[in-house]
């Protein structure tokens, strides 16, 4: 059986994917966690877990481009890349539909882990408005009374 990272029932991170600064972000909330970095709470602030969420991605990112500059090939492509939709439908149009291709990419693509984080919690989060103040523009905020249902294991 694999480690998995759950958001409100959604599974966040692949399968066997554990984030250290998830795991301290975790912690930090006083969720208890456990052998093989098992946890079972909730979170009580959305755009702080998402700046968490945002971390990740970058520090993927930013580890594909070390990659990249010391001439590896593994994990090197950009995860921002979506060159591949193109590519693949334009291969072969009789077998790979853009719609599906691109629905392919924000359900499982690295870049989209904050959207899926977002469409995880769609239904206990509002949006507020925007802000010029901080790194978002795009406010949200867990409606009265709700908390983000996290699990992993």
């Amino acid at each position: 059986m694999s480690y998995k990272t759950y958001v409100n029932d959604t599974q966040i991170f692949g399968n066997n994917e554990c984030y250290p600064e998830w795991i301290a972000y975790i912690k930090s909330k006083g969720i208890e966690v456990g052998e093989n970095d098992s946890y079972t709470g909730e979170l009580d602030n959305f755009m702080e877990a998402l700046d968490v969420i945002e971390s990740i991605v970058m520090k993927l990112e930013a580890k594909r481009r070390e990659n990249k500059k010391n001439g590896l090939s593994f994990h090197s492509k950009s995860i921002f890349n979506l060159g591949e939709i193109y590519d693949a439908v334009a291969t072969d149009p009789d077998e790979e539909s853009l719609l599906d291709s691109e629905i392919e990419y924000i359900q499982n693509a690295y870049m989209f882990m904050p959207y899926a984080f977002l469409k995880a919690c769609e239904d206990i989060v509002e949006y507020t408005g925007l802000s010029f103040e901080g790194r978002h523009t795009r406010i949200y905020k867990l409606k009265d009374g709700c908390k983000i249902k996290v699990t992993a294991g």
